[in-house]
């Protein structure tokens, strides 16, 4: 595959389209499964996975923004994606607290974990604020040496399990195959001049 094929931003829409699509009907999926078996407490799996289907469709309605010229420039769609990421730890986080709770009956846990995952979704919410405000200072510099190694990673974790699954051929393999297209793509935003220079590397 051509570089330029994972730098189109069309492509990287419609992965993100895919992905959030398919994560969405596997937890849907899961939570049907989930009442038909008498060794899951399906009503608390139901509320975890209504957390990931929240996030999953947020990041297709990225996806779909950027497809439509909506999200175009690379430093905006590099800070969407994190604030979309943001608010999905905190989402995914309070949901899957509250499902541990139905499951363990342990109130005071879930809103420990609640806690803690909207301070960490808070954090990421205030570096995607950084990155599209306009201001070049010290740590737009560090959030583009954090960013640039944690995509590289992920890229290559979700190459890694889209190999695994590749003899199955199925919605896993298809949706880490989409996320190592995403992953790349915002790789590669982030060595281009345009948003290099709007986080004071160039």
């Amino acid at each position: 595959m051509r570089m330029s094929f994972f730098g189109d931003s069309n492509n990287f829409g419609l992965a993100m389209i895919i992905a959030g699509l398919v994560v969405a009907v596997i937890s849907i999926v899961s939570i049907v499964l989930s009442f038909s078996d008498d060794d899951v407490n399906g009503t608390a799996v139901a509320v975890v996975k209504i957390g990931t289907i929240i996030y999953a469709l947020m990041v297709a309605g990225m996806g779909v923004k950027v497809r439509s010229g909506a999200i175009s420039k690379k430093l905006k769609i590099v800070g969407e994606f994190v604030r979309i990421v943001g608010l999905g730890v905190i989402i995914q986080g309070i949901f899957a607290a509250v499902g541990g709770a139905i499951e363990d009956t342990s109130v005071s846990s879930a809103i420990l974990s609640s806690i803690v995952y909207i301070i960490l979704g808070l954090i990421v919410l205030w570096v995607a604020s950084s990155i599209v405000d306009g201001k070049v200072d010290v740590k737009d510099r560090l959030f583009w040496i954090i960013l640039v190694v944690v995509f590289a990673i992920l890229a290559l974790y979700s190459l890694i399990n889209a190999i695994s699954n590749i003899v199955s051929l199925d919605v896993i393999f298809i949706a880490n195959l989409c996320y190592v297209l995403i992953y790349v793509f915002l790789l590669l935003a982030l060595l281009s001049d345009e948003v290099k220079k709007g986080m004071g590397m160039a």
